[in-house]
C-alpha cells in the first residue's frame, strides 16, 4: 500500500491538475481560433477582399491561435518546448526533402490564392478539362463541369498549366460576361 501511494500520491495528483488545466486552456484556445477566423472572415469580406484571400487569412488565423495555444499548453504541462522545436525543425528538414512534390503543390496552391488567377464561380479549361471553379484549396481546385461531375486539380497542374478562362466576373454590372458574345468588354461594361 505504501508504494502505491508513494507511486500514485501527491506528485501524480498535481500531474493530473496540471492535464485538466491544459485541457480547458487548448478548449479555451480551440474557441477563440475558431473566433478568430469568424472575425477575420467578416473583416475581409466587409474590405470587399478576394475571397480566396479571405480563405487562406482564415486558416492561417486559425493555425497560428493553435500552434500559440499549443506552446501555451506545453508549458502548462511542464514540457520543454524549445527542445521540442529544435527537434521539429530537424524532423522540417527530413520531411521537406521527401515531400518535395507535395510541398511544391503547396506552395502553387498559396501562390494561385494570393495572385488571384481566377475565381470561386468561373469557367475555366485547364489542359483537357473544363468547369466552373468550386473551390481553390492549399493542394487543389475543384471544377464542376456541365455534366455535374466534380472535377480536382491538383494546383501544381494549374500552376504549370495554361489555363483558359472561359468566362470573366465583371464586378460592375454583377454578372458574368461571355467570351464571343459579339461585343467587345468595353461595350457590354
Amino acid at each position: 500500500m505504501e508504494q502505491f501511494f508513494s507511486q500514485w500520491g501527491p506528485a501524480s495528483s498535481m500531474f493530473w491538475v496540471r492535464v485538466i488545466w491544459a485541457l480547458i486552456v487548448f478548449s479555451v484556445v480551440a474557441w477563440i481560433a475558431r473566433l478568430g477566423r469568424g472575425a477575420a472572415q467578416k473583416r475581409l469580406v466587409r474590405a470587399h477582399t478576394h475571397p480566396n484571400a479571405v480563405l487562406l487569412v482564415e486558416r492561417a488565423t486559425q493555425f497560428a491561435v493553435l500552434i500559440f495555444g499549443g506552446v501555451i499548453v506545453l508549458g502548462i504541462l511542464g514540457i520543454d518546448w524549445s527542445a521540442l522545436a529544435a527537434g521539429f525543425g530537424l524532423v522540417t528538414v527530413a520531411l521537406t526533402l521527401s515531400f518535395q512534390d507535395i510541398l511544391r503543390g503547396l506552395i502553387a496552391g498559396i501562390y494561385l490564392l494570393i495572385e488571384r488567377s481566377f475565381v470561386v464561380g468561373e469557367l475555366v479549361q485547364v489542359d483537357d478539362k473544363q468547369g466552373v471553379i468550386e473551390d481553390v484549396g492549399l493542394r487543389t481546385t475543384t471544377l464542376r463541369n456541365e455534366k455535374g461531375e466534380r472535377i480536382i486539380v491538383p494546383n501544381l497542374v494549374i500552376f504549370t498549366s495554361i489555363v483558359i478562362e472561359k468566362h470573366v466576373l465583371s464586378k460592375a454590372e454583377g454578372h458574368v460576361l461571355s467570351e464571343g458574345e459579339g461585343k467587345s468588354t468595353k461595350e457590354i461594361v
